[in-house]
């Protein structure tokens, strides 16, 4: 499996979840998808965040299916040494 760092993973799907929703819904205007709060902060109506949820449940089905995953915290790993293990030697090192 392909594990990406958790915030690329939601970025990933996020991204294709939204993308799906805009075709889904094309030609139809994206005003119509999204609503601007008063602190000026934009996000979808509820009825598309509906649909978002589900187009996300679709496109992680999908990821999972071919083997990408998302397991860590790029931060915590990005002092980590990666040691082969070769067959047989697993129990340890000799």
């Amino acid at each position: 499996m392909i594990l990406l760092p958790n915030t690329t993973y939601v970025t990933l799907y996020s991204e294709l979840a939204e993308a799906m929703l805009l075709e889904f819904h094309s030609p139809k205007p994206e005003a119509d998808l999204y609503v601007t709060h008063e602190n000026g902060h934009q996000s979808f109506t509820e009825a598309a965040q509906d649909q978002f949820d589900d187009f996300s449940g679709i496109v992680e089905n999908v990821l999972r299916g071919v083997g990408i995953g998302q397991d860590f915290h790029l931060a915590e790993t990005e002092n980590m040494v990666v040691v082969p293990v070769v067959k047989g030697q697993a129990d340890g090192i000799n």
